[in-house]
């Protein structure tokens, strides 16, 4: 009979970056990894753990053995790896990459992670369902620099952090968080339709950089937030003239405005009729046949 691999945990170079608990610190986070591998340089065979392993590859396609198993990883693959599932890195030509890494001492998935001990998971993650993930490692790293004794509480709640993040990923619609993002950016715009910079103020309020805030509205609506603001700003303001609530230059001051003919010509750029007579009754192009993008007035932007 075959004995099964032995339990090891195999350190980087030590010019790598990786984090270990010390002798007697019995926190529920074990070991952190992180930064650029060359894996063709090392030699990793396939080993049990002294906990859970999680890894995340952020750039390159390296490739693992887990259970006998040659299994590649692209960019955006997120892996989990029970304790007693023997796995390794293979020493192929080419295996450069960048990726965090986590080693928990349990993780309470519960019975709908689908991965015992002695298995797997593997996740195929979007740009924006990684950021999180990054997020907590990097929480993570700061903690294990902390000398205030506080450390095993923090790296609990950091645990917790990124079980709920698996939860997330093992329940319901996998698009489900960054639908909500959403809606609350559109909350946010609809309530602040006069902004003179809505990008950077949604990124405030959302707590995200403009390039992630880009990429959430590119994978969600196929548009940029600049645009899509335009669009619900137009769309706000051919509602209300239709209804004739307000007057047109109301209308183009609620919007941030200070100059009525940049707003009649986005308007009518957008629309292919002017503010005044779309109040006059006259019926404009679809909302849904014009791209948002084409009108770009100076009030607004960011």
């Amino acid at each position: 009979m075959l004995s099964e691999p032995s339990r090891n945990l195999y350190l980087p170079r030590r010019d790598r970056s990786f984090w270990q608990a010390g002798e007697g610190k019995d926190w529920s986070l074990r070991y952190l990894a992180w930064g650029r591998r060359e894996f063709s340089e090392e030699n990793l065979p396939p080993c049990r753990h002294e906990g859970w392993v999680s890894l995340l590859i952020q750039e390159g396609h390296p490739e693992i053995i887990v259970r006998g198993e040659k299994i590649e990883l692209p960019r955006g693959v997120l892996m989990l790896i029970g304790p007693e599932c023997p796995f390794g890195w293979t020493r192929r030509q080419g295996s450069q990459c960048k990726f965090v890494l986590w080693m928990w001492d349990e993780l309470r998935l519960g019975e709908q992670a689908g991965c015992e001990e002695n298995g797997f998971q593997k996740f195929n993650l979007t740009k924006t369902r990684q950021e999180p993930f990054v997020r907590n490692h990097e929480l993570c790293r700061r903690e294990a620099v902390a000398t205030d004794g506080l450390s095993e509480k923090y790296f609990e709640s950091c645990r917790m952090g990124f079980e709920v993040l698996m939860q997330r990923l093992l329940e319901g619609d996998p698009e489900a968080p960054s639908q909500d993002r959403l809606e609350q950016a559109q909350d946010w715009i609809l309530a602040h339709l006069d902004s003179k910079k809505p990008v950077a103020r949604l990124c405030d309020y959302l707590n995200v950089s403009q390039s992630s805030l880009h990429r959430l509205f590119k994978e969600r609506v196929g548009m940029s937030p600049a645009a899509f603001i335009q669009k619900l700003k137009l769309q706000w303001a051919h509602d209300r003239l239709v209804e004739g609530d307000l007057l047109v230059k109301e209308v183009a001051l609620q919007l941030g405005y200070s100059q009525f003919n940049d707003f009649s010509r986005a308007f009518k750029s957008f629309f292919g009729l002017s503010p005044s007579e779309v109040s006059r009754g006259e019926e404009p192009v679809s909302l849904d046949t014009r791209n948002p993008a084409e009108a770009r007035p100076r009030a607004g932007n960011s």
